[in-house]
């Protein structure tokens, strides 16, 4: 499908969500799934989408609000206990006009600050090449079940600070201590089976 050319990109403030502005995220989500993910869902998904979507942040949740001459546009959520992109929704108006990058930057500065080394999300279908853009890549494809309905999503993840050898040598020596423990309590067991079966 051939989408509209980018409009300029528009000067918002990105700030902290504010608590009792909630619902006016939730009815901001709701009508981006109904009108930006019609293009790649159909009617029973989108119902669905909705439904799941509609869950207000939760504890562990950083969200952020991109305003524009005093309304909220978009908002983005970056989950710091999972380390994922949970929400990043611009208002139908108001698409195409950078403010989804603008809150991905916003989101991706946050996680930096917290020592996150890679981040992950679920793009929906409508998402995969805003995502794609500044550097996310597609790992796996898959579907999120809501009820009976399955919604089709992408598990997409960006390396935020590069790996490094140093890295790479802690991963492996935690693997190894993992295994040489796990070995350790499959001997311990097998042993007082062992004991038990022939009564030493």
């Amino acid at each position: 499908m051939a989408y509209e050319p980018l409009k300029p990109q528009l000067p918002v403030q990105i700030r902290l969500l504010k608590v009792d502005e909630v619902d006016l995220l939730l009815e901001l989500q709701e009508k981006s799934i109904r009108t930006l993910n019609a293009r790649d869902y159909n009617v029973t998904e989108i119902e669905a989408l909705v439904k799941s979507q509609l869950i207000p942040p939760r504890a562990g949740t950083i969200a952020f609000v991109a305003e524009y001459e005093g309304q909220i546009v978009g908002f983005a959520t970056l989950n710091v206990v999972v380390k994922r992109i949970d929400a990043i929704f611009v208002h139908p108006n108001f698409e195409r006009q950078g403010i989804g990058r603008q809150l991905m930057v916003v989101i991706e500065q946050e996680a930096l600050q917290r020592e996150v080394k890679s981040l992950r999300v679920f793009s929906s279908l409508t998402a995969v090449n805003f995502y794609r853009s500044p550097g996310y890549d597609e790992y796996t494809k898959t579907e999120i079940s809501v009820g009976q309905v399955k919604i089709r999503c992408v598990g997409m993840v960006k390396q935020l600070i590069p790996i490094t050898l140093l890295d790479q040598i802690y991963d492996i020596v935690v693997l190894v201590l993992a295994i040489i423990i796990l070995i350790g309590l499959l001997i311990g067991i097998l042993f007082i089976l062992f004991k038990v079966l022939f009564r030493w």
